[in-house]
Parts: structure tokens; sequence; C-alpha cells
């Protein structure tokens, strides 16, 4: 139980820095992460949307907006925060563009992505690094990497029970990152 607990809280944590990381904050600065990537970048487009959009307006024109070469690149996608991607299914719900007919399918199961309608095939998926941001991201699924030095990921993780402090301890060592491969897409 300790070990899992222990490897959730790292995996969160790297999700976070992976799309929020500033190596020029006091917080989230193990690596530059996505958001950050993105915005430095004069190849990205960026789009800022009216306040009281909503989140069905914004994926729409996030589509829009989309350069035909995604589509041929890979999976397109766009990654949103968990809180944005609930608030989507709910509009679709209540729009009728998201019928719900499974047994035991409610909102606490709700699924791990969904294709856009009208999108030409486009995932929307909710990710909890994005939370809060209010940031979405499209391109194609195979644009976004993540690279880390860890083989065996035990080999990295030092776990410990320091006496002075009656506590257990763990220090996980690594290089990571994150890179747009494509900015322009």
């Amino acid at each position: 139980k300790f070990a899992e607990d222990l490897a959730n809280g790292a995996a969160s944590e790297i999700e976070k820095i992976m799309w929020q990381g500033d190596t020029s904050k006091g917080t989230l600065n193990a690596f530059d992460g996505i958001i950050k990537i993105a915005e430095a970048s004069t190849l990205a487009a960026t789009n800022t949307y009216a306040a009281g959009s909503t989140i069905s307006s914004i994926v729409d024109g996030l589509i829009e907006k989309l350069p035909t070469e995604v589509y041929s690149a890979g999976t397109p996608v766009i990654y949103m925060g968990v809180d944005s991607y609930i608030k989507y299914l709910q509009e679709l719900r209540a729009n009728g563009n998201l019928v719900i007919n499974q047994a035991g399918w409610d909102t606490a199961a709700a699924p791990e992505s969904i294709i856009a309608p009208l999108s030409r095939g486009v995932k929307v998926i909710g990710v909890p690094g994005l939370d809060t941001t209010g940031k979405f991201f499209a391109s194609y699924m195979e644009n976004f990497y993540f690279g880390t030095d860890i083989d065996d990921a035990m080999s990295a993780v030092d776990v410990f029970y320091s006496r002075d402090h009656q506590q257990f301890r763990a220090v996980l060592k690594t290089v990571a990152g994150v890179q747009i491969a494509f900015p322009d897409l």
C-alpha cells in the first residue's frame, strides 16, 4: 500500500509538471512543461475565447483551426483538464449529442476519452495536469513527447525510514522532460 501510494503521488506530480512545469518558478519547476513550450513557440497557433464561452464552442473552434496535416500525421486529439472535460460531457448530454445507453453508466464512470461530434475522429481527453488552467491543446497524439532516463523505476527510487523524523521518506532521482515535435501542427 505504501509503495502504491508513493507511485500514485509521484505520477500525479509528474503529470502536473508535464503540463504546467516552469523552471523559472518556485513550484513545479523540475522541467518546462507543454504549456510553457507551446506559449514560447512562434509556430504554435493560440486562440483566446470570450469569457463565458461553452466548452463545446471552444472544442469546435479548435477542431476548425486544426491543420489538415494533423489528420494524416496520427490520432487527432484535444487535451483539456478533467474539470473542463466533465463540463464538456455534461454539455454534450444536455444538448442531446451524448446519449447514455449502457446499463450502470453514470457520471462517476465517465469515459476517459470521447470522439468530438462531427470532427473527423478528434479524440477529446481530460488530463489532471491541465486542471484549473483553462488551457486546451489540439494536435495529434504522437506530437507530444515525454522522455525520461528511468530504465528500471526501482533503481531511481530510494525509500528509507528516518529515525530522526520518525517518517518513511522516498527520493526519486531521474531526468525527464517533454516536447512538442511539430509546434506548427
